[in-house]
């Protein structure tokens, strides 16, 4: 473990893998003023603060999958302005006070990247409200392991504030504040909840194809990630012309170890589904949605922990979105997975021309699929998911019975 002595009060700081080389490393600010610590790519803890200047606006940044943990408990920060947390592709972690000592009046969060993940582990003391800027499909924010969260929207201010209350032993109220939010934006996110502003931590799960997934097209099979604008791949309704490929990188460890879930992806095997059927393991991402009878159904949705189960190992992953000249359920590897559904969610992928998007391509909202029924929970899920528990089995049972042959 690096120990490293950093002083905020004169200069920028930038720590990676040249000055931070280990797995983790422990920071001690010596002075803290109106300057930026990046964490570009490694592992860091603010062990210590000291020499806090009066009226200062420190900022923590992190990006290329750095990820900062800091206990706002180690030092009298009253005498700040504000704390600003610039969130790239990375994490930051935010422990609250259990002291008695004085809070930062003022704290904000940017999202600047492409997906970061801010976590606010809550202390005993103070009721801290963090304002919220550039949200995006991708980035995450999460109180503890908390899921009481409530939801609302001012149309007024374009304001959504999202509440984790309090409770029993001290447990504080955390509020954040998410600026130039659409009324748009909203309705997508309750609709995303089931229809409830209640039950958040909110986060945004990718629907992507992994990387090396093999697309169905005229010319053959095509991994996803060389397919281009004007490629004809196979359909459901028949051929379909290509009009955009997305892709996105994600690091793990931008994410909470308690949200990985939602992201990290999700393997269906050979003949999960039904014999050939996928000819060969496939791997998404939770949310994508695959077509078993007639339905589409989330991957999420049916997984078994056998034949279909989420992986874990992965250190990083890219995916990768499809969208057609119309909505349809395209072959992969056999099995009919969904295109690309516009959702108001073009610019989480990092290839997308921000700057050439509409206004109406960045409003967030729940994507279309014409022609299709799109199943959320409900006992027809429940259905689907026991059944191919239930053909999991059976296929166990198959290979165990298969006759043992020995070769000498």
């Amino acid at each position: 473990m690096a120990l490293i002595d950093l002083d905020l009060g004169n200069s920028d700081q930038t720590i990676d893998s040249t000055n931070a080389p280990d797995a983790s490393n422990t920071i001690d600010i010596t002075a803290l003023g109106s300057h930026t610590l990046t964490v570009d790519g490694v592992n860091a803890t603010i062990e210590s603060v000291a020499g806090v200047s009066a009226g200062a606006t420190p900022t923590y940044a992190v990006i290329n999958g750095g990820s900062l943990t800091i206990d706002s408990g180690l030092a009298d920060l009253s005498a700040l302005s504000s704390v600003n947390y610039a969130v790239g592709d990375g994490s930051v972690t935010v422990n609250g006070p259990t002291l008695a000592v004085g809070l930062v009046s003022s704290q904000s969060i940017d999202f600047t990247g492409d997906g970061g993940a801010f976590a606010y582990n809550p202390g005993t003391l103070g009721a801290p409200t963090f304002a919220v800027t550039n949200l995006g499909v991708g980035d995450s924010i999460a109180v503890g392991t908390r899921t009481n969260g409530t939801f609302t929207y001012d149309a007024e201010s374009s304001t959504g504030t999202l509440t984790y209350p309090g409770g029993l032993l001290g447990a504080t109220t955390v509020t954040f504040d998410i600026q130039n939010l659409s009324q748009a934006d909203y309705d997508a996110i309750i609709a995303d909840n089931g229809g409830s502003n209640s039950g958040f931590g909110e986060f945004v799960s990718p629907v992507c194809f992994l990387r090396g997934t093999m697309i169905e097209t005229t010319k053959g099979e095509v991994a996803v990630e060389d397919l281009v604008a004007g490629d004809i791949v196979i359909g459901q309704s028949g051929e379909r012309t290509v009009k955009w490929v997305g892709f996105r990188k994600t690091f793990t460890k931008q994410i909470p170890a308690d949200r990985r879930a939602e992201h990290m992806p999700i393997r269906i095997v050979r003949d999960a589904i039904a014999e050939n059927v996928p000819s060969k393991d496939i791997v998404v991402s939770p949310g994508h949605h695959v077509l078993v009878e007639g339905k589409l159904v989330r991957a999420q949705d049916l997984v078994n922990g056998k034949t279909i189960y989420q992986e874990t190992h992965h250190i990083s992953y890219e995916y990768f979105h499809v969208e057609l000249d119309q909505f349809d359920v395209i072959s992969a590897h056999g099995l009919m997975s969904e295109s690309w559904a516009d959702g108001g969610n073009r610019d989480y992928f990092q290839n997308a021309d921000v700057a050439a998007l509409r206004p109406e391509d960045r409003q967030r909202r729940r994507a279309d699929r014409p022609g299709f029924v799109a199943l959320r929970k409900g006992p027809e899920v429940v259905r689907l998911q026991s059944v191919y528990a239930a053909r999991a089995e059976q296929l166990q049972q198959e290979q165990e019975a298969q006759p043992m042959i020995a070769y000498g």
